[in-house]
């Protein structure tokens, strides 16, 4: 009886033993086998093409006088760099290093462009096709009566120089002197030595001793030296010449389709087990990976894929950003691509990307970033909360800085934002600062107030020895992180 039982146990394993091969081989795929596959039918929207996915971090028109600045969302920003892309994907690509070509001392710089990501350039990209390299993360364009000079600032490689003719830049300083007609400029430099500073100089060594001079003309260097502060100034920075009136602004989430969402992120959401949370959250998991959907935005999690590796190039981690914003909610307007870097931990080598809304050109910054961070396996970890302007829709671009009255706010002066963050900076390194390099300076919107009620704060971002201090435009007052919403 017991031989029979055994017997009968030893066909029943090796049938299971069969059954489970045949599965193996024949059956249906486990669900992370086939998401990829179903991803690419299920997206919010189309991934874009590179030439929509880098865009420069600012753009400046210089002068004697001053500058012109121009920022994502700002009017004019599009149509200026529009020409500039063109020029650049047409121009020929015989830059060199032979001081020959470099512009002359007497031209002046009367364009500049700073891209951070870099710009790629190289074999099949859009920009530069025979500048190899990592990219250029500045261009610049000397101007001198008919003459031209193009200067491009490749990733960890000295300025490499390029001739132009007028006939291939007429239509970008066509477009420069239709965007500065009749307009001051806004901006003065404050910065490492530049054409515009020594311009500057120039103008100082030549006023009167009754300081007999353009009664617009503005110096920022020599109100630094009045503050008395010292600061090494590692990147070029602009700074408002007059005074500055913003506005606060009502804001809303974005409002994702979240049954889409869920699509994009599960095979089928319908096998996901949902938690409700206390604060109004939830949470879908499949046991692997977990997406928390929030009124605000979204968190997913893939812990397993985070042990993968990553050799992909740089411009591939573009592309790969793009599909992966579009996939997971799409790019809504003034959305712009801030950074994308490869990074580490644990011995393990991925590439993090994060994107930042801007309104009106200036940046919007908010508690929760929204960025992803992804290997040769996929997707990881993906934040996703994005604000807009509350009726947005029906606004026009010059209200959201105007507005009503009671919504204006005068913009603290230049100065005296920087002394109080120094001030700040101080206090927190409670006397262990030895030396301060400024790094950035700028004004954006900060997303304080309540979830139920966000809203968008004029600030001062003072960066100072990698930390950035938030001070209120008006009042001068810290906003600490965890202010933000």
């Amino acid at each position: 009886m017991v031989e029979q039982f055994k017997t009968l146990l030893l066909l029943v394993l090796i049938g299971l033993s069969l059954f489970l091969t045949y599965q193996l081989w024949y059956g249906q795929k486990p669900a992370e086998l086939v998401a990829d596959d179903v991803y690419e039918q299920v997206e919010v929207e189309a991934p874009r093409p590179l030439e929509d996915v880098i865009v420069p971090g600012r753009i400046v028109i210089s002068c004697e006088e001053g500058a012109h600045l121009y920022r994502k969302g700002a009017p004019g920003y599009e149509k200026i760099w529009d020409k500039l892309s063109a020029l650049l994907q047409n121009i020929d690509n015989n830059f060199s290093t032979d001081s020959q070509n470099a512009p002359p001392e007497e031209a002046i710089m009367c364009m500049s462009a700073n891209f951070d990501p870099p710009l790629p350039t190289g074999i099949e990209m859009p920009w530069l096709s025979g500048l190899s390299g990592s990219g250029i993360e500045g261009l610049d364009l000397y101007c001198l009566e008919d003459s031209y000079w193009l200067v491009v600032s490749p990733v960890d490689e000295g300025k490499k120089y390029l001739p132009v003719g007028e006939e291939r830049v007429g239509k970008l300083t066509g477009v420069m002197e239709e965007l500065t007609a009749g307009s001051e400029p806004a901006y003065g430099y404050l910065g490492p030595e530049s054409v515009l500073q020594e311009k500057e100089e120039e103008a100082e060594e030549e006023a009167t001793e009754d300081n007999d001079r353009d009664p617009g003309y503005f110096d920022p260097g020599s109100v630094l030296d009045e503050l008395e502060l010292d600061l090494d100034i590692v990147n070029p920075i602009y700074v408002p010449r007059d005074e500055r009136v913003m506005k606060r602004v009502s804001l809303e989430a974005e409002n994702l389709d979240q049954e889409l969402l869920l699509k994009t992120f599960f095979v089928d959401y319908n096998l996901a087990r949902v938690i409700e949370e206390r604060d109004g959250g939830r949470l879908y998991t499949d046991g692997e990976k977990g997406l928390r959907l929030s009124d605000l935005g979204f968190e997913y999690s893939y812990p397993r894929l985070e042990e993968g590796q990553t050799a992909v190039s740089y411009s591939e981690a573009l592309r790969s950003s793009s599909s992966l914003i579009s996939y997971h909610g799409g790019w809504p307007d003034n959305l712009r691509l801030e950074s994308v870097g490869l990074e580490s931990r644990g011995g393990k080598f991925f590439y993090e990307a994060e994107w930042k809304i801007y309104l009106n050109g200036y940046p919007l910054i908010s508690g929760q970033p929204t960025r992803i961070m992804f290997n040769d396996l996929g997707l990881f970890h993906f934040t996703r909360f994005l604000f807009k302007p509350a009726g947005a829709a029906e606004a026009a671009a010059d209200e959201l800085i105007l507005g009503a009255d009671k919504e204006k706010i005068i913009v603290a002066d230049w100065s005296e934002a920087l002394s109080k963050a120094v001030e700040e900076l101080k206090e927190r390194s409670e006397g262990f600062l030895t030396r301060m390099r400024l790094e950035d300076m700028h004004l954006s919107y900060a997303v304080t107030g309540s979830k139920a009620s966000p809203r968008g704060t004029p600030v001062w971002v003072v960066k100072i020895n990698g930390e950035e201090i938030i001070l209120k435009a008006d009042k001068l007052e810290v906003i600490n992180e965890e202010d933000l919403i």
